[in-house]
């Protein structure tokens, strides 16, 4: 016998949306008319983008699990993951996967077509989720049209549609109204009100601490609670200039769902990733929440500055990419079309930073041979990073280098750099970050200023 959920579930999610009459100028108005009831929990996989469903009963301990599938005969595909293997917690807005069971076979109930299909990828679906605990990212609910929303804690609301085949969620303007979430006899409630004459004192918010404190470099798909008081009418959170996803907010706490972060240490300053941790209120105000952690950040490469020009012996000679040289006024590379070159850049970054100029053009030649030109001139080098310190090596034909612009935690630091390399695939690029171990390289240098 189906379970009872295959019903209501199809309810949801079998309407054929190719009939609803696009009506999004009224939406808003049925959203906030009725008290909505959150009847459906929306996450992701903690490995990858794949998105669950669970249903939100409060006679239940355990809940199905559905993974998003494609849309057939516009009507949306959830596949049964499992039938009992979701405990959902509505006071931290999270859901925790039991070690449900495999499916080898890939024969599954697909509760959105309502039938039965075999694909394999209900075995990764299940590989991908079991045994986790993940955020909720977005609540479904019912309005009073009869259309089904999903709204975020951030206050995003989109109306379940399909165009051509494919899910097509339709953004709803909510105007100046917010949501109010409650949880109420096993329910997760969402009510709508009206901030527009809501006073904002902006200097109120206070950041108290950032958890994880420390976090592996290259991580992704975290979970990054920000503490606090007076958090409350933050309605976007900002790191490093990318919006990020609200889960939860409250008073004092606000929780992300970060898809990718470099990492460091809190006790020695702002990690890279988590510079800049900004907030926008609902009168569109804004204040940086970082400020208070003392970040040791040095701003980033301005390419266009003289540094990488006029004022760099590497670009007078020539060897500079091909954009950065004006032929109507006789400028011109010798580097041919190569998109970048890791000396004329590590020469420049060093200017940019404030290293003494004349010092810093002492390094021309290949990369191989700057640690000669440092022993010759009686230039510090060791085996010890320093921010803004020069990362040399002399592998290859060529060598390189590049500029350490953070010390992180676990032996590692993240650079910038530039690489010449005409013609390759990866390693032909005017400038990019990355992270790196210490001992990748062979020797650091250390320019005064």
């Amino acid at each position: 016998m189906k379970n009872i959920f295959y019903k209501f579930i199809f309810v949801l999610l079998c309407i054929n949306t190719s009939l609803y009459a696009e009506t999004l100028g009224n939406d808003a108005q049925s959203i906030i008319s009725n008290e909505n009831i959150a009847s459906w929990a929306y996450y992701r996989s903690k490995v990858n983008e794949r998105w669950y469903i669970s249903p939100i009963l409060s006679n239940l301990k355990n809940y199905p699990i559905y993974s998003l599938m494609a849309m057939k005969n516009n009507n949306a595909g959830w596949g049964t993951v499992s039938n009992n293997g979701a405990v959902i917690d509505l006071v931290n807005n999270t859901i925790t996967i039991k070690n449900i069971s495999d499916n080898s076979s890939g024969y599954y109930y697909d509760a959105g077509w309502d039938e039965y299909t075999t694909n394999m990828l209900i075995q990764q679906d299940i590989e991908w989720i079991r045994s986790s605990t993940v955020n909720i990212d977005w609540w479904f609910f019912q309005a009073s049209n009869g259309y089904w929303y999903i709204v975020n804690q951030s206050g995003s609301v989109h109306k379940f549609a399909s165009k051509d085949g494919e899910y097509d969620w339709k953004l709803i303007d909510m105007g100046t109204y917010k949501p109010i979430f409650s949880n109420i006899n096993g329910n997760k409630i969402v009510n709508f009100e009206n901030k527009s004459t809501e006073i904002i004192d902006i200097d109120s918010p206070v950041l108290t601490s950032i958890f994880p404190l420390e976090i592996l470099v290259g991580t992704q798909n975290i979970t990054l609670n920000i503490y606090g008081k007076n958090l409350e009418d933050v309605t976007k959170v900002y790191i490093a200039g990318v919006e990020q996803s609200i889960t939860y907010i409250s008073s004092v706490q606000i929780t992300l769902y970060v898809t990718q972060i470099h990492g460091g240490d809190l006790n020695q300053g702002v990690p890279y990733g988590l510079r800049d941790v900004e907030v926008k209120f609902y009168d569109g105000s804004k204040k940086i929440l970082s400020k208070g952690f003392n970040a040791k950040e040095i701003d980033k490469a301005n390419l266009e500055s003289d540094a990488y020009k006029s004022q760099n012996t590497l670009w007078i000679y020539g060897y500079a990419p091909k954009r950065f040289y004006d032929y109507s006024k006789g400028e011109f590379t010798v580097n041919g079309d190569a998109k970048g070159n890791c000396t004329w850049y590590a020469q420049g970054r060093a200017i940019e930073l404030g290293y003494n100029k004349t010092i810093a053009n002492k390094f021309t030649l290949n990369a191989s041979e700057w640690d000669t030109i440092a022993r010759n001139n009686n230039i510090s080098m060791n085996n010890t990073p320093q921010v803004g310190s020069i990362a040399q090596r002399n592998g290859g034909n060529l060598g390189h280098v590049a500029i350490v612009e953070e010390i992180l935690t676990n032996n590692q630091i993240r650079i910038s750099e530039s690489s010449y390399c005409p013609g390759c695939i990866y390693d032909d690029y005017e400038y990019k970050e990355e992270v790196v171990n210490i001992s990748s390289f062979d020797n650091y240098i250390h320019l005064s200023k």
